[in-house]
């Protein structure tokens, strides 16, 4: 994820707006009604500020720091082991908050 690319998708995005009105960005707005939230982020992801940012105000998060890991590295489950474990990790947040057995979100 490039800085420069992600600045000119931002401006496309926002058409002018604010990037603080809480419409834009859900770093600006209440999370007091949300769910559980997962949060995975790798130590080399490009938006780990945002992330930690986030998970801050989020009444109700976790949030994992995969050290040395890349945007969307849970893609890339055939060449990282950490890619693997993220996703088990997220099988098992899921199966925690829904009440199921993990084994059993793969027929959901």
């Amino acid at each position: 994820m490039d800085p420069a690319f992600l600045q000119s998708c931002a401006e496309a995005y926002l058409g002018g707006r604010r990037p603080d009105d809480p419409r834009a960005s859900p770093l600006f707005d209440a999370h007091d009604d949300l769910p559980p939230l997962l949060i995975q982020v790798g130590s080399d992801e490009v938006l780990l500020d945002d992330s930690l940012r986030f998970a801050h105000g989020a009444a109700d998060v976790r949030l994992e720091v995969w050290q040395g890991m890349h945007h969307v590295f849970q893609l890339n489950v055939t060449e990282l082991v950490s890619a693997r474990r993220a996703l088990d990790a997220a099988g098992a947040f899921l199966a925690e908050h829904l009440g199921v057995d993990r084994h059993d979100l793969r027929h959901m």
